[in-house]
């Protein structure tokens, strides 16, 4: 499992958690099973998945590898993605991988400018729809 920056910025939202949650459910897993899994506590996956509680991008990663799927599973995927899933998984897995080996400033600023980017358009698109 590739190593995160202990300080990773919270993923936040109802739609992450309940992702998760219905991954969990599908897996046949209880809540105690996967926090287990991934070291943490029953509570805390608890509010994660009813987005009382955010989730950091490491923790992210250990869900995604105890259920066994992608990031993009979690996080959540665009129609034209989802058209081709081996092909998306294996570009955003290798991006990861170099994101990941950056030096710790260079990863703390990378990952700012996504939660900026992310924050800026996150709220245009809902605005929008």
């Amino acid at each position: 499992m590739p190593k995160v920056h202990k300080k990773s910025p919270l993923l936040s939202g109802k739609a992450i958690g309940s992702r998760i949650r219905a991954v969990r459910l599908e897996r046949g897993l209880s809540q105690v099973e996967l926090a287990k899994a991934i070291g943490s506590h029953q509570t805390a996956l608890s509010q994660v998945e009813v987005g009382k509680r955010g989730a950091s991008l490491n923790q992210v990663l250990r869900l995604c590898q105890a259920l066994k799927v992608p990031p993009e599973k979690i996080l959540g995927e665009s129609e034209h993605q989802a058209a081709s899933p081996q092909l998306r998984q294996s570009r955003v897995m290798r991006r990861l991988e170099r994101i990941e080996s950056l030096p710790p400033a260079k990863h703390r600023a990378l990952l700012q400018m996504v939660d900026a980017f992310i924050e800026k358009h996150g709220r245009q698109d809902a605005t929008a729809a």
